[in-house]
Protein backbone atom coordinates (compact mmCIF):
# COMPACT_ATOMS: atom_id res chain seq x y z
CA UNK A 1 0.00 0.00 0.00
CA UNK A 2 2.69 2.50 1.02
CA UNK A 3 4.78 1.69 -2.02
CA UNK A 4 1.84 2.64 -4.26
CA UNK A 5 1.43 5.89 -2.33
CA UNK A 6 5.14 6.61 -2.63
CA UNK A 7 4.91 6.14 -6.39
CA UNK A 8 1.91 8.49 -6.54
CA UNK A 9 3.93 11.10 -4.63
CA UNK A 10 6.83 10.70 -7.05
CA UNK A 11 4.52 11.24 -10.02
CA UNK A 12 3.20 14.51 -8.54
CA UNK A 13 6.75 15.62 -7.71
CA UNK A 14 7.97 14.85 -11.23
CA UNK A 15 5.28 17.00 -12.86
CA UNK A 16 5.50 19.92 -10.39
CA UNK A 17 7.72 22.95 -11.00
CA UNK A 18 7.36 24.98 -7.79
CA UNK A 19 6.79 23.02 -4.59
CA UNK A 20 5.75 24.58 -1.28
CA UNK A 21 6.84 22.71 1.85
CA UNK A 22 4.91 23.47 5.04
CA UNK A 23 5.82 22.52 8.61
CA UNK A 24 3.32 22.26 11.44
CA UNK A 25 2.44 25.13 13.76
CA UNK A 26 4.07 23.16 16.58
CA UNK A 27 7.30 22.24 14.84
CA UNK A 28 10.16 20.28 16.38
CA UNK A 29 13.23 18.33 15.31
CA UNK A 30 11.13 15.76 13.49
CA UNK A 31 9.13 18.38 11.60
CA UNK A 32 12.15 20.29 10.37
CA UNK A 33 14.32 17.20 9.94
CA UNK A 34 11.82 15.57 7.58
CA UNK A 35 10.99 18.72 5.62
CA UNK A 36 14.61 19.83 5.21
CA UNK A 37 15.69 16.41 3.97
CA UNK A 38 12.80 16.43 1.50
CA UNK A 39 13.74 19.94 0.39
CA UNK A 40 17.26 18.83 -0.51
CA UNK A 41 15.83 15.85 -2.38
CA UNK A 42 13.57 18.15 -4.43
CA UNK A 43 16.36 20.59 -5.18
CA UNK A 44 18.42 17.66 -6.43
CA UNK A 45 15.63 17.03 -8.93
CA UNK A 46 15.90 20.62 -10.14
CA UNK A 47 12.65 21.79 -8.52
CA UNK A 48 12.00 25.28 -7.21
CA UNK A 49 11.32 24.90 -3.49
CA UNK A 50 9.78 27.30 -0.99
CA UNK A 51 9.90 26.17 2.64
CA UNK A 52 7.39 27.79 5.01
CA UNK A 53 7.59 27.28 8.78
CA UNK A 54 4.30 27.13 10.66
CA UNK A 55 6.07 28.15 13.88
CA UNK A 56 9.21 29.90 15.03
CA UNK A 57 12.39 27.91 14.54
CA UNK A 58 13.88 26.78 17.85
CA UNK A 59 17.42 28.06 18.38
CA UNK A 60 18.58 24.51 19.12
CA UNK A 61 17.59 23.42 15.59
CA UNK A 62 19.49 26.11 13.74
CA UNK A 63 22.42 23.75 13.18
CA UNK A 64 20.37 21.76 10.67
CA UNK A 65 21.59 22.00 7.05
CA UNK A 66 19.37 24.20 4.91
CA UNK A 67 17.39 25.76 7.74
CA UNK A 68 18.50 29.29 6.81
CA UNK A 69 16.31 29.03 3.71
CA UNK A 70 13.14 28.43 5.75
CA UNK A 71 10.83 31.45 5.94
CA UNK A 72 8.02 32.65 8.19
CA UNK A 73 6.82 35.23 5.64
CA UNK A 74 3.20 34.47 4.74
CA UNK A 75 3.54 36.21 1.38
CA UNK A 76 5.14 33.03 0.01
CA UNK A 77 1.84 31.24 0.58
CA UNK A 78 0.18 33.48 -2.00
CA UNK A 79 2.60 32.66 -4.81
CA UNK A 80 0.43 31.62 -7.76
CA UNK A 81 3.27 29.62 -9.32
CA UNK A 82 3.12 26.98 -6.56
CA UNK A 83 1.73 23.80 -8.11
CA UNK A 84 2.27 21.30 -5.29
CA UNK A 85 2.09 21.57 -1.48
CA UNK A 86 3.71 19.06 0.89
CA UNK A 87 2.93 19.16 4.63
CA UNK A 88 5.11 17.46 7.24
CA UNK A 89 4.37 16.11 10.71
CA UNK A 90 0.94 17.72 11.01
CA UNK A 91 -2.38 16.12 11.84
CA UNK A 92 -4.10 19.50 12.16
CA UNK A 93 -6.42 19.85 9.18
CA UNK A 94 -7.64 23.29 10.28
CA UNK A 95 -4.06 24.63 10.26
CA UNK A 96 -3.42 23.26 6.78
CA UNK A 97 -6.72 24.59 5.44
CA UNK A 98 -5.76 28.01 6.76
CA UNK A 99 -2.50 27.81 4.81
CA UNK A 100 -4.22 26.71 1.61
CA UNK A 101 -6.84 29.47 1.72
CA UNK A 102 -4.34 31.64 -0.16
CA UNK A 103 -4.56 29.38 -3.20
CA UNK A 104 -7.27 30.52 -5.59
CA UNK A 105 -7.08 27.31 -7.62
CA UNK A 106 -6.92 23.80 -6.21
CA UNK A 107 -3.33 22.82 -5.52
CA UNK A 108 -2.50 19.12 -4.95
CA UNK A 109 -1.66 18.37 -1.32
CA UNK A 110 0.65 15.65 0.01
CA UNK A 111 0.86 14.90 3.73
CA UNK A 112 3.65 12.96 5.48
CA UNK A 113 2.77 12.24 9.11
CA UNK A 114 3.04 9.63 11.86
CA UNK A 115 0.23 10.76 14.17
CA UNK A 116 -2.73 8.40 14.57
CA UNK A 117 -5.06 11.40 14.89
CA UNK A 118 -4.41 12.40 11.26
CA UNK A 119 -7.72 12.21 9.37
CA UNK A 120 -6.13 11.76 5.95
CA UNK A 121 -6.97 15.22 4.64
CA UNK A 122 -4.39 15.32 1.85
CA UNK A 123 -4.90 14.28 -1.75
CA UNK A 124 -2.21 11.79 -0.84
CA UNK A 125 -1.91 11.22 2.92
CA UNK A 126 0.92 8.91 3.93
CA UNK A 127 0.35 8.35 7.63
CA UNK A 128 2.00 5.57 9.65
CA UNK A 129 1.40 5.67 13.43
CA UNK A 130 3.61 2.61 13.86
CA UNK A 131 6.68 4.69 13.05
CA UNK A 132 8.42 6.78 15.69
CA UNK A 133 8.69 9.87 13.52
CA UNK A 134 7.88 11.53 10.23
CA UNK A 135 11.61 11.38 9.48
CA UNK A 136 11.36 7.59 9.44
CA UNK A 137 8.48 7.87 6.97
CA UNK A 138 10.36 10.24 4.66
CA UNK A 139 13.38 7.94 4.84
CA UNK A 140 11.14 5.03 3.81
CA UNK A 141 9.95 7.07 0.83
CA UNK A 142 13.50 7.86 -0.19
CA UNK A 143 14.68 4.27 0.06
CA UNK A 144 11.61 3.07 -1.84
CA UNK A 145 12.36 5.56 -4.61
CA UNK A 146 16.07 4.68 -4.54
CA UNK A 147 17.09 8.23 -3.64
CA UNK A 148 20.79 8.66 -2.86
CA UNK A 149 20.91 9.89 0.76
CA UNK A 150 23.36 12.78 1.08
CA UNK A 151 25.23 13.62 4.27
CA UNK A 152 22.95 16.63 4.87
CA UNK A 153 19.80 14.55 4.35
CA UNK A 154 21.14 11.98 6.83
CA UNK A 155 21.86 14.69 9.41
CA UNK A 156 18.32 16.04 9.12
CA UNK A 157 16.58 12.67 9.18
CA UNK A 158 18.54 11.28 12.13
CA UNK A 159 17.71 14.45 14.08
CA UNK A 160 13.99 13.76 13.81
CA UNK A 161 14.36 10.14 14.84
CA UNK A 162 16.53 11.05 17.83
CA UNK A 163 14.26 13.86 19.07
CA UNK A 164 11.02 11.88 18.77
CA UNK A 165 12.48 8.75 20.39
CA UNK A 166 14.37 10.56 23.16
CA UNK A 167 17.62 9.29 21.62
CA UNK A 168 16.16 5.81 21.14
CA UNK A 169 14.96 5.47 24.74
CA UNK A 170 11.26 6.35 24.96
CA UNK A 171 8.07 4.38 24.37
CA UNK A 172 7.78 5.05 20.62
CA UNK A 173 11.21 3.55 19.87
CA UNK A 174 10.94 0.42 17.72
CA UNK A 175 13.56 -1.92 16.30
CA UNK A 176 13.02 -0.22 12.94
CA UNK A 177 13.92 3.13 14.50
CA UNK A 178 17.28 1.73 15.58
CA UNK A 179 17.90 0.13 12.18
CA UNK A 180 17.10 3.32 10.27
CA UNK A 181 19.21 5.41 12.65
CA UNK A 182 22.12 3.01 12.04
CA UNK A 183 21.74 3.34 8.27
CA UNK A 184 21.62 7.13 8.56
CA UNK A 185 24.77 7.09 10.69
CA UNK A 186 26.53 5.25 7.89
CA UNK A 187 25.21 7.87 5.45
CA UNK A 188 26.75 10.71 7.47
CA UNK A 189 24.20 11.48 10.18
CA UNK A 190 25.42 12.32 13.67
CA UNK A 191 23.83 11.37 16.97
CA UNK A 192 26.59 13.36 18.68
CA UNK A 193 25.36 16.57 17.02
CA UNK A 194 21.80 15.94 18.16
CA UNK A 195 22.88 15.25 21.73
CA UNK A 196 25.23 18.23 21.96
CA UNK A 197 22.97 20.73 20.17
CA UNK A 198 19.59 19.63 21.52
CA UNK A 199 19.67 17.10 24.36
CA UNK A 200 22.49 18.74 26.34
CA UNK A 201 21.92 22.32 25.24
CA UNK A 202 20.67 23.66 28.57
CA UNK A 203 20.73 27.42 29.20
CA UNK A 204 20.21 28.54 32.81
CA UNK A 205 16.66 29.72 32.15
CA UNK A 206 15.68 26.22 30.99
CA UNK A 207 17.10 24.66 34.15
CA UNK A 208 15.13 27.18 36.22
CA UNK A 209 11.94 26.18 34.43
CA UNK A 210 12.67 22.48 34.87
CA UNK A 211 13.23 23.08 38.57
CA UNK A 212 9.71 24.46 38.88
CA UNK A 213 8.21 21.60 36.89
CA UNK A 214 10.04 18.85 38.80
CA UNK A 215 9.21 20.45 42.14
CA UNK A 216 5.52 20.06 41.33
CA UNK A 217 5.71 16.39 40.34
CA UNK A 218 2.97 14.45 42.11
CA UNK A 219 2.92 10.65 42.17
CA UNK A 220 -0.37 8.81 42.58
CA UNK A 221 0.74 5.27 43.51
CA UNK A 222 -2.75 3.75 43.24
CA UNK A 223 -2.84 4.73 39.55
CA UNK A 224 0.90 4.37 38.92
CA UNK A 225 0.65 7.92 37.61
CA UNK A 226 2.83 11.04 37.88
CA UNK A 227 1.46 14.49 37.03
CA UNK A 228 3.36 17.72 36.38
CA UNK A 229 2.34 21.05 34.88
CA UNK A 230 3.65 24.32 33.50
CA UNK A 231 1.78 27.64 33.22
CA UNK A 232 2.06 30.65 30.96
CA UNK A 233 3.25 32.60 34.00
CA UNK A 234 6.13 30.13 34.42
CA UNK A 235 7.23 30.69 30.83
CA UNK A 236 6.93 34.47 31.11
CA UNK A 237 8.87 34.75 34.37
CA UNK A 238 11.69 32.49 33.17
CA UNK A 239 11.62 33.85 29.60
CA UNK A 240 11.28 30.36 28.17
CA UNK A 241 9.12 28.61 25.58
CA UNK A 242 8.11 25.25 24.15
CA UNK A 243 11.67 24.39 23.16
CA UNK A 244 12.66 24.58 26.83
CA UNK A 245 10.23 22.00 28.17
CA UNK A 246 9.42 19.55 25.38
CA UNK A 247 12.01 17.02 26.65
CA UNK A 248 10.67 16.96 30.20
CA UNK A 249 8.45 13.92 29.71
CA UNK A 250 11.30 11.76 28.47
CA UNK A 251 13.25 12.52 31.63
CA UNK A 252 10.29 11.96 33.92
CA UNK A 253 9.41 8.72 32.20
CA UNK A 254 12.97 7.48 32.65
CA UNK A 255 13.33 8.47 36.31
CA UNK A 256 9.92 8.03 37.98
CA UNK A 257 8.76 4.53 38.84
CA UNK A 258 5.27 4.92 37.37
CA UNK A 259 3.39 3.48 34.39
CA UNK A 260 2.07 6.82 33.10
CA UNK A 261 3.41 10.38 33.08
CA UNK A 262 0.94 13.21 32.44
CA UNK A 263 2.12 16.73 31.61
CA UNK A 264 -0.29 19.69 31.58
CA UNK A 265 0.80 22.76 29.61
CA UNK A 266 -1.05 26.06 29.32
CA UNK A 267 -1.05 27.18 25.69
CA UNK A 268 -0.33 30.76 24.55
CA UNK A 269 -3.10 33.35 24.14
CA UNK A 270 -5.46 31.44 26.43
CA UNK A 271 -5.58 28.62 23.90
CA UNK A 272 -6.44 26.05 26.54
CA UNK A 273 -4.39 23.33 28.20
CA UNK A 274 -2.48 20.66 26.28
CA UNK A 275 -2.35 17.35 28.13
CA UNK A 276 0.48 15.04 27.03
CA UNK A 277 0.89 11.47 28.22
CA UNK A 278 3.70 8.93 28.00
CA UNK A 279 3.83 5.28 28.98
CA UNK A 280 5.93 2.19 28.28
CA UNK A 281 3.23 -0.25 29.39
CA UNK A 282 -0.23 1.35 29.02
CA UNK A 283 -2.06 2.36 25.82
CA UNK A 284 -2.68 5.96 26.86
CA UNK A 285 -4.02 6.85 23.41
CA UNK A 286 -7.34 5.23 24.43
CA UNK A 287 -7.84 8.03 26.96
CA UNK A 288 -6.64 10.76 24.60
CA UNK A 289 -9.13 9.67 21.93
CA UNK A 290 -12.00 10.33 24.34
CA UNK A 291 -11.38 14.05 23.83
CA UNK A 292 -12.03 16.06 20.63
CA UNK A 293 -8.89 16.10 18.49
CA UNK A 294 -7.06 13.79 20.88
CA UNK A 295 -4.90 10.89 19.83
CA UNK A 296 -1.39 9.78 19.05
CA UNK A 297 0.66 6.66 19.66
CA UNK A 298 -0.18 4.02 22.29
CA UNK A 299 2.80 5.15 24.37
CA UNK A 300 2.85 8.86 23.48
CA UNK A 301 -0.24 10.96 22.89
CA UNK A 302 -2.22 13.99 23.95
CA UNK A 303 -5.31 16.14 23.77
CA UNK A 304 -6.29 19.76 24.37
CA UNK A 305 -9.05 21.09 26.63
CA UNK A 306 -10.41 24.58 27.19
CA UNK A 307 -9.51 26.52 30.31
CA UNK A 308 -6.49 27.34 32.44
CA UNK A 309 -4.55 25.57 35.18
CA UNK A 310 -5.81 26.43 38.67
CA UNK A 311 -4.07 25.30 41.87
CA UNK A 312 -6.01 25.05 45.13
CA UNK A 313 -4.02 23.76 48.06
CA UNK A 314 -2.30 20.59 46.92
CA UNK A 315 -4.76 20.00 44.08
CA UNK A 316 -4.54 21.13 40.46
CA UNK A 317 -7.55 21.71 38.21
CA UNK A 318 -8.22 22.78 34.64
CA UNK A 319 -10.99 25.34 34.82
Amino acid sequence: MKSLQFQAVRELVDTAQHILLVTDERSDGDTFGSSLAFSEYLQGLGKKVTHYAGSEIMDMLKFLPGIDAVTREQDVLKDASVDLVVVFDSSREAFVNNILKFHIRRTPLIVFDHHASNSGFGDISIVDPDLSSTCELVYEYMTDQKVSITRDMAKCLITGIMTDTGVLTNAVTQSGSVERASELLLAGGSIKDVVSKIVKSYPVKRLQLWGRIFERAVKIPSLSLAVVYVTRADLESTQTGHEDYFEVMDYLGATLDVAVVMFLKELPNKGGVKVSMRSHSVDVSKLAKQFPGGGGHPGSCGFTVKGSIVKKGNKVFVK
